[in-house]
């Protein structure tokens, strides 16, 4: 009887263990099944991004190498305008004109918005004024010369501006305009007594310009603003704006020709 016992005891511990195994096997297992289920499978770790993630990746590197390119267009652009203006400080006169006498100057660029340029590139009135604001500053910075100017926009009208040089009581009258009518080169403007400072522009104008001066013209009886004007009056026409070329040479040399007007300027008075 106490044999019998003794198998049943060891019966009922070895179910216990068996129990015990089994029980313990599953809560190992349990945790891994649910790792596995919360990490991606290896199958997608090999595969890697989805065909439509490649596709969208392509159109976005695509679309941001086109837009560096235009960037890099637009800063080429703008830096070949730059420099073809002449618009920056490159070269810019640095000798201070000092005139012993008090002189007064009115620079009047054309205010003749519709006389158009060839190939769309602006108008008379747009241009002459660009390069009427270079070359005031200039006498402005590097002179002691009095200097007014119609440089605001639109400007005064041809009479209007002709009355107010003259009621500033001006030395000089400079005019800035671009010719048309099919020819080529610079002309010069001007009565008796502006006739020396006339060639002197001209003169330097010629230096810097890609087309012959086509010299001096008497104005005193044909010109409105030589006519009415009481100082010793100029009107320079540079270039010819029907004329792709030189439309483009005058648009693209803002400051060129400002500088070749100015050193006509003081290399007359000085």
């Amino acid at each position: 009887m106490k044999r019998i016992n003794n198998l049943f005891l060891l019966s009922f511990v070895g179910l216990n263990l068996l129990s015990c195994s089994t029980n313990s096997n599953m809560n190992i297992n349990k945790p891994a099944i649910e790792e596995e289920i919360m990490s991606p499978s290896i199958e997608e770790e090999i595969i890697g991004p989805s065909i439509e993630d490649e596709i969208i990746d392509e159109t976005l590197s695509e679309q941001v190498s086109d837009f560096i390119e235009k960037e890099e267009e637009i800063t080429e652009s703008e830096q070949i305008k730059e420099e073809d203006n002449a618009q920056v400080e490159v070269g810019k006169e640095e000798k201070y004109y000092y005139f012993d006498e008090k002189i007064k100057i009115y620079i009047n660029p054309s205010v003749q918005y519709k006389n158009l340029y060839a190939n769309d590139l602006g108008n008379e009135g747009e241009h002459m004024r660009e390069i009427s604001i270079i070359l005031t500053d200039m006498l402005i910075d590097y002179t002691n010369l009095v200097v007014y100017a119609n440089n605001s926009y639109p400007g005064l009208s041809l009479s209007q501006s002709v009355k107010e040089s003259n009621d500033y009581d001006v030395d000089y009258h400079i005019a800035l305009h671009s010719n048309a009518g099919g020819g080529k080169g610079s002309e010069g403007w001007h009565s008796y007594s502006s006739k020396k400072l006339t060639k002197s522009i001209l003169t330097k104008l010629d230096e810097i310009l890609p087309y012959k001066t086509r010299g001096l013209k008497d104005g005193s009886k044909s010109l409105y603003e030589i006519k009415n004007t009481n100082s010793c009056a100029t009107l320079i026409e540079v270039l010819f704006h029907d004329d792709y070329m030189q439309a483009k040479f005058i648009t693209t040399n803002y400051y060129k020709i400002a500088k070749a007007i100015f050193d006509g300027i003081v290399s007359y008075l000085d």
